[in-house]
């Protein structure tokens, strides 16, 4: 039997018969009906769920949520509401440059929220806009990110926007 497999979705619960339905309806629309889907999908969300918006996807949020994990790439993406998080992945891995996971909405950290950017090195030195929330942020700086180990690269918050920025030395010799 020559099949193809396009998408799999896995919850950590078993679904509710409400929550299949959305499911079902969800993946109809969205495969069987030339990709339109419903203006009013709801997404149902853990704390301990990671919220993947890749590829410059938008991913709309009918309330306030609370998840695990953000993640995004070198794409970017949006996300409509407020969300709140624990942690926050970035893979810019083979990337020349990067765009944001932009939060339409407020974004709240955890305070002992972490970040891990993967894949950095490889990026021009420059200042590199990773996550930014439009109306406000709630929490602080990241209380640990995998870059404390790398003098050069840091990642830094002003206002409501978090960038990865070099801050190696350069030597520049004019003769």
């Amino acid at each position: 039997c020559n099949m193809y497999i396009s998408e799999v979705l896995a919850y950590d619960h078993a679904l509710t018969d409400d929550e299949a339905r959305q499911v079902n309806d969800y993946l109809k629309a969205k495969w069987f009906n030339g990709g339109a889907l419903p203006s009013a999908a709801t997404a149902v969300f853990g704390a301990d769920a990671t919220l993947a918006v890749t590829g410059g996807a938008s991913a709309e949020l009918a309330g306030a949520e609370t998840v695990g994990t953000l993640k995004s790439d070198a794409a970017g993406g949006t996300i409509g509401g407020d969300v709140a998080a624990a942690r926050f992945v970035y893979d810019a891995q083979g990337a020349q440059s990067v765009l944001p996971l932009s939060v339409a909405g407020t974004l709240a950290l955890d305070a002992a929220a972490a970040a891990t950017v993967l894949g950095y090195a490889n990026l021009p030195f420059a200042s590199w806009p990773l996550l930014q929330a439009t109306t406000r942020a709630d929490g602080s700086e990241f209380a640990s990110n995998n870059l404390a180990e790398d003098p050069q690269w840091r990642l830094q918050r002003r206002d409501a926007v978090w960038k990865l920025a070099w801050h190696g030395n350069t030597m520049i010799t004019i003769r």
